[in-house]
C-alpha cells in the first residue's frame, strides 16, 4: 500500500483570552468521525462516485466511494492554584482511503487543524503583546485585509488564514 502524506506549511496561531475558562475537561480527549462506502460496478471494477454534470465535486451522503476518517486529539490542563486558567491543545488529522479491489491504492493523510488555547492567563500581564507570524504557509496570513508575514495584534484585528477568518480579542 502506498501512502502519500499531504503536507502544507501552516501558520501557527496562539489565542489568549481573559474570560473565564471553558468547561472543557482536563486531560486527554479524543473526537472522531468516520464515513465509508463500498460498491462494485457491473464490470467488477470499484464503484465510481456519481457527479452532477459539469461539476468537479461528487455528491455526498450515500455516494461514498472511499473511507474517510477525521481524528482530533486534545489535551487540557488547569493549574491547581488557579482554576479559571485553562491551557488546551488540539490536533486534527484526516485520512482518506479510496475504495479498491486490490491493496494497490494511495492513502492521503492531512493535518486539518492545529490549535492552542491559553485562557485566563493574561489578566496579570496587561502589557503583554501578541503576534501572528506566517511560517511560509500556502495561503498566507492577512491582518485587517493586508497580507503580512508578521503582525502585532491589537484588540479587534481581523485575521484570515486560508478560508478561516477570526477576530483577535484581548479580553477584559
Amino acid at each position: 500500500m502506498l501512502a502519500r502524506v499531504a503536507t502544507a506549511a501552516a501558520a501557527f496561531f496562539f489565542i489568549a483570552t481573559t474570560s473565564s475558562a471553558q468547561q472543557e475537561p482536563d486531560g486527554f480527549r479524543f473526537h472522531g468521525y468516520l464515513r465509508s462506502g463500498f460498491g462494485v460496478a457491473e464490470d467488477g471494477k470499484p464503484q465510481e462516485a456519481f457527479k452532477a454534470p459539469n461539476t468537479l465535486a461528487k455528491y455526498r451522503l450515500g455516494n461514498e466511494t472511499e473511507a474517510y476518517l477525521e481524528t482530533t486529539f486534545a489535551y487540557g490542563v488547569r493549574p491547581e492554584d488557579d482554576p479559571k486558567t485553562f491551557f488546551d491543545t488540539r490536533i486534527t488529522v484526516s485520512y482518506v482511503t479510496p475504495t479498491s479491489n486490490t491493496n494497490n491504492f494511495e492513502t492521503t493523510t492531512a493535518l486539518r487543524e492545529a490549535f492552542v488555547l491559553a485562557q485566563g492567563v493574561w489578566h496579570r500581564q496587561e502589557g503583554a503583546t501578541f503576534w501572528v507570524v506566517d511560517l511560509d504557509s500556502t495561503n498566507g496570513v492577512e491582518v485587517n485585509g493586508r497580507r503580512l508575514k508578521r503582525a502585532k495584534l491589537e484588540d479587534g484585528d481581523r485575521i484570515v488564514m486560508g478560508s478561516t477568518e477570526m477576530t483577535f480579542r484581548r479580553g477584559a
